[in-house]
């Protein structure tokens, strides 16, 4: 992965981009700021670590369909945004409020997110 392609994303919007939330993002750094990477995840399609995140970090996530987390590695037939949604799904089949009711439904949920493919 060349350097340029690394990022930590705190915001995306699709649609303009947002001088306020840079302005206050700025503001509310250190000159270095450092993430706490805790676990690397990887399947089939991609690769991300996990990343817990300081409580003055916490206020610019504005996510709540994905989590922190940095990207490492990704097959052709994904995006780049998908990873924090992929992670998220993972995280909460192995440690979530996601209550399995037997290890068949178990299989049949890491089959399924195995398998998921971007629409």
């Amino acid at each position: 992965m060349p350097q340029t392609d690394l990022h930590c994303t705190a915001h995306f919007s699709p649609l303009k981009r947002y001088f306020h939330f840079e302005q206050n993002w700025l503001k509310g750094t250190t000159p270095q700021e450092s993430l706490l990477c805790n676990d690397m995840y990887s399947g089939p399609q991609l690769c991300a670590l996990s990343v817990t995140i300081t409580k003055e970090q916490a206020l610019f996530d504005l996510f709540s369909d994905r989590v922190p987390h940095v990207s490492i590695a990704k097959t052709d037939d994904v995006i780049w945004e998908d990873s924090g949604a992929w992670l998220k799904s993972v995280l909460q089949l192995l440690y979530g409020s996601w209550e399995e009711q037997n290890s068949t439904e178990r299989e049949v949920a890491t089959m399924q997110l195995k398998h998921t493919t971007p629409a």
